[in-house]
């Protein structure tokens, strides 16, 4: 599924942001959009940990906290979401891309930008994006390895754990476990492995991920508390 999620303190232009997308995107059949009207709104969202977007249109010109400030705050918490500055000035645009923000989009031509740049992000992330295969309650399924937070072995069956789903298939950690960590994942037990990037917070005991709390074996703790320090 894809969230998308527009932060814009002008209603106007959030209709019109979202008239776009939903006309630019309109084959995707599994996508939800969902509506910020603040920067403090967008930020209490995520300290709810209600907040599951993958696509983020910002502004950057709104009253108390500003689009810079939501975009530092996301990073600085390690939130998964891809970034695309909409504004009305080219001001910011420098310092928009300090935090890696994928686009940067000005309102006078909005409507003929938004939707290419869009497409653009579109096609990157399915030229780019890298799945695992598996067979889940005998459906053949292709995953994003970009939507998994964490990895768990139980009994004979390894689970991905995703934002939004669990997908239970017959497998062994040592199987997976070379793919995943090429790819940002790092064993915190004999049972789990978490995305590093997804990691909020470290103990001896636990990483957070948000609200989830994943074990730490001794086996593991000294390598995780000298890559988290």
């Amino acid at each position: 599924m894809l969230n998308i999620g527009i932060c814009d303190d002008c209603v106007d232009d959030m209709n019109l942001i979202y008239e776009l997308v939903t006309k630019t995107l309109f084959a995707e059949d599994d996508m939800k959009i969902f509506r910020y009207q603040s920067g403090k709104e967008l930020i209490r969202s995520i300290e709810n940990k209600v907040f599951n977007c993958n696509l983020l249109y910002l502004d950057i010109c709104m009253p108390e906290v500003d689009g810079l400030d939501v975009a530092s705050y996301i990073r600085e918490n390690r939130v998964d979401v891809d970034i695309i500055f909409v504004t009305k000035t080219p001001e910011f645009v420098y310092k928009g891309y300090m935090y890696k923000a994928f686009s940067y989009i000005l309102k006078p031509g909005v409507e003929e930008d938004l939707p290419e740049e869009t497409m653009r992000y579109i096609d990157e992330i399915r030229n780019s994006e890298e799945c695992i295969n598996v067979t889940s309650d005998g459906i053949q399924r292709k995953v994003p390895i970009s939507q998994i937070m964490y990895v768990e072995s139980s009994k004979r069956k390894i689970i991905l754990h995703l934002k939004a789903e669990d997908i239970p298939f017959y497998a062994k950690m040592s199987e997976i476990e070379p793919v995943l960590a090429e790819r940002g994942f790092v064993r915190t037990h004999q049972s789990y492995m978490v995305k590093a990037k997804c990691v909020t917070r470290v103990s001896s005991m636990e990483v957070l991920l948000g609200d989830t709390s994943v074990p730490v074996s001794r086996r593991y703790s000294q390598q995780i508390a000298e890559m988290f320090a």
